[in-house]
């Protein structure tokens, strides 16, 4: 059993509480190699040609090309070359999205730039951003995938002749041309075109990793690289997924990616099709779910496996476990697979994934189809959404909705969902009120997440959920949860910096609660004794940052301890982490023939 106790007067333990469950997108993961082929070195040559360039006024530099074709990979490349070279001080970057968010963009070059943002509105951070841009000087500022003009001034970087007077420069990548000349790109426009025959081979073969052992077998795998018709998005998961196949797989996908034809020049549709192939060879439909279900966060967003533990439990998607400990084991696993597979990304940081925006198109058009039994999803993440989606109002067959990051601020009085079994409405913070029958017609949802709602009271149909596993009341401002006490199902509770004040009795009903995550609630002041002690089922309970006075307060006038002890934490059977604060070490028990069940 881990267990994690911190004096108040000690410094703090230094091991991780769980993931925050909507975490800020990190740096970049590193450019991977399929992008040291003949025919992008022409490209990346004229980049940093451009950016050497101080005799011509090149102050910013586009390079387009269609999604899938490597823009991303290059432009980190070419962030490693220069800063190889000592042409800049800095890179930083930030990726736009077709759906823009500004206090986004801003933060990650504030990471870039290491500097803590003070201010809270839009300009007052633009601000922030400018002035320590003009004074550093010599940064290369990266604006991956911008779909449409933006004004470099309300994000907070210099243009025109402050942009040459701190001695910076601007590459950005777009999938439009029509966007580099609107920024100002008119004579640096690169445009990254796709892959020859010869470097789609190249790459292709030394990705499949397969021998090719007879003319017969490599003739084959020469056609099917030639469908992906030199999109390394293309290539690299084609050949990822057939690396282990024998040769009649290889005919078969050869006879399948033939039969999708790609009437437009973009060669979307081909691209789409090769993912799809990718997917379908996925051995587990655990590692299917889990794909899907990374559609569901908005695009670009470094997507917590942690998380997907947590949904996954709730959503009975990993076989054959038992604890919280081993859904994380299994989406561990899922997700490197995925990795492998050349559907997800790594980032830098740990413990998070990424999903290529044309990677989560292709999986939101296969969860939506209707061809795959239980998933049906409506994914609208980080849309811009400002109503309730009108045309889904009764959502009779969607077995998951995502609207979490856009700004709706009215739900729908009862929506009708009987088959409704993941609902995100995270981070919708004009949200201040759910209607009180919401949830009527919901009763086989398993996932509620409505964390960071302005919400000050839930409505009462939440007790309805009988099938509720796991919920997400992140940053809450509800102080009253005891009502929660109905949801008898419940076996994830995340409170995560909440602003209840107390440790409802009604929790107590709550018998199959495995994780309860209380980590920095702190306005409670009392947990008062015995209702911790009857949560038999509890495997993690995370109270760091939220309450210290364990069975050290008697009501005045009794023998009567006011809070909980410590001994009722370390005797439930289950438990195997435990993260606390503690006062002192005079509330650890005293009896000699104490034995803790660890």
């Amino acid at each position: 059993m881990g267990v994690i106790c911190q004096e108040k007067n000690f410094e703090s333990v230094s091991l991780p509480a769980p993931p925050p469950p909507i975490p800020e997108p990190a740096a970049p993961a590193p450019a991977s190699h399929f992008m040291s082929f003949q025919s992008t070195q022409n490209a990346m040559e004229e980049i940093l040609k451009a950016l050497k360039d101080d005799n011509n006024n090149i102050n910013i530099v586009g390079v387009h090309g269609m999604g899938g074709v490597g823009k991303t990979t290059m432009v980190k490349q070419v962030a490693e070359k220069v800063m190889t070279e000592g042409l800049f001080h800095r890179v930083v970057m930030a990726t736009v999205s077709q759906t823009m968010n500004l206090k986004k963009i801003q933060s990650s070059i504030a990471d870039g730039l290491e500097l803590f943002l003070k201010k809270k509105s839009d300009d007052g951070r633009a601000n922030e951003l400018r002035a320590k841009i003009m004074a550093e000087k010599k940064i290369l500022i990266i604006l991956d995938d911008v779909w449409e003009r933006i004004e470099l001034s309300s994000i907070g970087i210099p243009f025109d002749h402050d942009l040459e007077a701190c001695q910076s420069k601007i590459l950005l990548t777009t999938r439009r041309e029509h966007v580099c000349h609107s920024m100002g790109c008119q004579e640096n426009r690169i445009h990254l075109n796709i892959l020859s025959p010869e470097d789609s081979w190249d790459l292709f073969k030394k990705t499949a990793g397969t021998n090719l052992d007879s003319p017969e077998f490599e003739a084959v795998a020469r056609e099917v690289a030639g469908e992906c018709q030199g999109l390394p998005l293309a290539l690299v998961t084609v050949a990822r997924a057939l690396g282990d196949k024998d040769e009649e797989e290889w005919k078969k996908a050869a006879r399948r990616l033939k039969r999708s034809v790609s009437p437009n020049p973009d060669h979307q549709e081909k691209v789409t099709e090769c993912i799809k192939l990718s997917y379908d060879f996925l051995k587990d439909r655990e590692a299917r779910a889990c794909f899907l279900m990374c559609c569901l966060f908005p695009e670009d967003h470094n997507i917590s496996k942690e998380v997907l533990a947590r949904y996954g439990m709730g959503l009975r998607l990993f076989h054959n476990v038992d604890t919280l400990d081993e859904a994380r084991g299994d989406a561990d696993t899922f997700t490197k697979n995925l990795i492998d597979s050349g559907l997800l990304l790594k980032c830098d940081e740990d413990g998070f994934v990424k999903m290529h925006d044309v990677v989560r198109d292709t999986a939101k058009l296969i969860s939506s189809s209707g061809n795959e039994e239980l998933f049906n999803f409506m994914a609208q993440a980080g849309s811009a959404l400002e109503e309730w989606p009108r045309r889904d109002t009764h959502f009779e067959s969607y077995t998951a909705v995502s609207v979490m990051f856009n700004d709706i601020k009215r739900l729908p009085d009862e929506p009708v969902c009987p088959k409704l079994q993941t609902l995100l409405l995270q981070e919708n913070r004009n949200l201040k009120e759910i209607p009180s029958g919401f949830f009527n017609r919901m009763n086989t949802l398993k996932v509620l997440d409505i964390s960071g709602l302005p919400v000050v009271s839930l409505p009462p149909s939440i007790r309805l959920l009988e099938n509720l596993c796991t919920l997400y009341l992140d940053r809450c401002k509800s102080k009253d949860i005891s009502i929660l006490g109905g949801l008898k199902k419940l076996e994830i509770l995340s409170l995560n910096k909440s602003l209840i004040n107390t440790f409802p009795g009604e929790l107590t009903e709550l018998a199959e609660l495995r994780m309860l995550d209380m980590t920095s609630c702190n306005h409670i002041k009392t947990i008062s004794p015995n209702i911790i002690s009857r949560l038999k089922g509890l495997e993690e309970l995370y109270l760091q940052g939220s309450f210290c006075q364990w069975g050290n307060h008697r009501v005045e006038g009794t023998n009567e301890e006011r809070n909980a002890s410590l001994e009722e934490l370390i005797n439930l059977p289950q438990l195997t982490t435990l993260k606390i604060d503690i006062e002192d070490v005079n509330c650890f028990p005293r009896n000699e023939n104490f034995i803790p069940k660890w």
